[in-house]
Formats: structure tokens, sequence, C-alpha cells
């Protein structure tokens, strides 16, 4: 009996003993999901706030498209919500448009030390409007001329984000000059003793009126209805 004891006493400390590795076991598994967790997920959160910020989307004319002649307005627009400006004018906004002569228009956001636009007309007519997400440049498009053209814009994004950049588009064509109508012959005023004869056909004897029509013709199948009644009438008699 002592060695039935015995042999139960080491079975219930071999099996306190071993009891406690299945629970090590997962808490070193989820220990190490964790950690493979957290180095996949911090540079998710550290890039996050980066792809936060606005950028532009789309252009009108296209980047790097052709139109046949310079456009009447330059738009940009952006992913977001721009900052309006304070007043017009300000530099929270700014589009400027330079045709090829401009040698240097490249070199504002390449290079802005050594930019030179002093000679270079910028075609930009009026302050830029912001609405939204979009920003609308009107151009001087008066002698432009065919070519590429080169357009710096800097706005601000709502969240306070400050950009810079530039894009090109060429002009098939220069800007098509005004043409003047003249007065053609045809144009000429006529004489107001001359107006147009009346037509044999207006007044009074122009024929029946429709409202006398309508009568004479109601008039004439009532008769007839009122005959045939009456003959109806003889017919049922004499049978």
């Amino acid at each position: 009996m002592s060695g039935v004891l015995a042999v139960g006493r080491s079975v219930w400390h071999v099996t306190e003993r071993t009891t406690p590795l299945p629970r090590s076991r997962t808490r070193r598994a989820l220990a190490l999901a964790a950690l493979i967790g957290a180095a996949f997920v911090a540079p998710l959160a550290i890039a996050a706030p980066a792809a936060a910020h606005s950028s532009l989307v789309s252009t009108t004319p296209e980047t790097d498209g052709s139109v046949g002649s310079p456009p009447a307005e330059v738009t940009l627009t952006f992913s977001d919500d721009l900052t309006q400006p304070a007043s017009p004018g300000d530099g929270t906004t700014d589009v400027a448009i330079y045709d090829e002569s401009c040698e240097d228009a490249g070199l504002i956001i390449a290079n802005p030390g050594t930019a030179d636009t002093r000679d270079c007309r910028d075609y930009a007519d009026g302050d830029p409007v912001v609405d939204g997400p979009r920003v609308t440049q009107a151009v001087d498009t008066a002698d432009a001329p065919a070519g590429t053209y080169t357009v710096i814009w800097r706005v601000l994004y709502g969240d306070g984000h400050a950009d810079s950049q530039m894009f090109t588009f060429t002009a098939e064509q220069p800007t098509s000059p005004e043409v003047t109508p003249t007065a053609s012959p045809t144009d000429a005023p006529q004489d107001p003793t001359e107006s147009a004869a009346p037509s044999e056909d207006s007044g009074d004897d122009a024929g029946l009126s429709a409202p006398v029509v309508i009568a004479i013709v109601s008039g004439i199948v009532l008769l007839l209805l009122v005959a045939f009644i009456v003959w109806m009438i003889v017919r049922s008699r004499r049978s």
C-alpha cells in the first residue's frame, strides 16, 4: 500500500510541475505576436500624417497637354479645400504664367535664387480666385503667342501646409486677332416709306370665318337628323 501511495505522490508531483508549461508558451506566443504587430503598425502610424497632406489633382489645361490657342483661364484642382486669402494679393495663393521666351521661368521652383523674370511677361490677369479645392486664374491672352507656357503656383492648404510647384502646357497657335465686323450692303437700312403691300387675302373679304362655317355645317346635320326621325315615325305607322 505504501508503494502505491508513493507512486501516486510522484505522479501528482510530476503533474503539478508540468501544468504551467502550456500557459508559459501561450504567453510567449502572444508577446511575440504583439511585437510583430507593433513592427508593422509603427511605420504605418508614422507615414499616416505625411499621407494626409493635400496635393494637386488636376489642371486645366492638362499638365504637359496642348490647346489650340492660349486659354482665357487656368484652373488647378486640389484634393482638399485651400485656405482663403485674407485679402487679395496677400501671397497666400499666387499663380504666374510665362511664355517660353522667359528662360528663367523654370528656375523659380528649381533654384529661386537664380531666377530673373524682370523682363518676362506674366500673363496672369488679376488675382487668383479660390473656391474650395479649386483655384482659377484669368489669363491675359492679348497678343499671346503660340508655344509652351509655364505656370508657377503657390497655395496654402487647409491644414496650414504650404506648397509651390509648376506645370507646363502648349498652345498650338497664337491668340486670334479680333476682327471688327463691317456693314454689308444687305445690312443697309431700308427706306421707311417702303413697306410691304397688304395681302390681297386680308380684310373682311378673305372668306367665311370659322364660326360661320361651323354654324352652317351644324344646321345641315340637324336638318338631316330631323328628316331621318320623321321618316322613321312615318315608316313605323305604315307598318
